[in-house]
């Protein structure tokens, strides 16, 4: 492997390292989809080491991910050949404010059925059903899972309600 290929990979990690906020975000919101989707036996849900194949794009990892057990029978051995039916993005401190927008953009153009993004630090959630105007949620809002997650619900106020450590005596 070459230096140049080496220092290429560096800056692609550091590109894609996310903050303390997101991260806990990103685990919040692993664990209320999966707990709804396995309860229904609905599918399957990715965290951020999953890469899918955009087409026309090339391959892109959501913070979260979906996929109905009818987009996607069984797993495969590689790089998810079809598109998530749910795409999650949690911006982090070290984003470009355009880096959500830019997935967003992509996400549309390849026609994600429903595209999530939240910002954790302005606590809202902008949410694209395909071909629908984004929605923004504040706290009072609330997500739902549409055609893509039938019946599934969550308070975006739920989403950013993080757990405060305990007072000590």
């Amino acid at each position: 492997m070459a230096i140049e290929e080496i220092e290429l990979e560096a800056e692609e990690t550091e590109e894609h390292m996310s903050d303390a906020l997101s991260g806990v975000i990103g685990g919040r919101v692993v664990k209320f989809l999966l707990d709804y989707v396995d309860l229904h036996q609905l599918g399957w849900v990715f965290n951020a080491d999953t890469d899918f194949k955009l087409p026309g794009i090339g391959n892109r990892r959501p913070d979260v991910a979906f996929c109905s057990f009818e987009t996607l029978p069984e797993l495969p051995r590689t790089v998810a050949p079809v598109l998530p039916d749910l795409a999650v993005e949690i911006t982090s401190s070290r984003d470009e404010v355009d880096d959500g927008d830019k997935k967003l953009k992509e996400y549309r153009q390849v026609k994600i059925r429903l595209v999530w993004v939240i910002r954790p630090i302005q606590e809202v959630v902008e949410v694209y059903k395909n071909g629908q105007p984004t929605a923004l949620l504040s706290t009072e809002g609330v997500l739902d899972g549409g055609d893509v997650l039938p019946g599934f619900t969550l308070s975006v106020k739920q989403l950013f309600d993080l757990p405060k450590k305990p007072e000590t005596r």
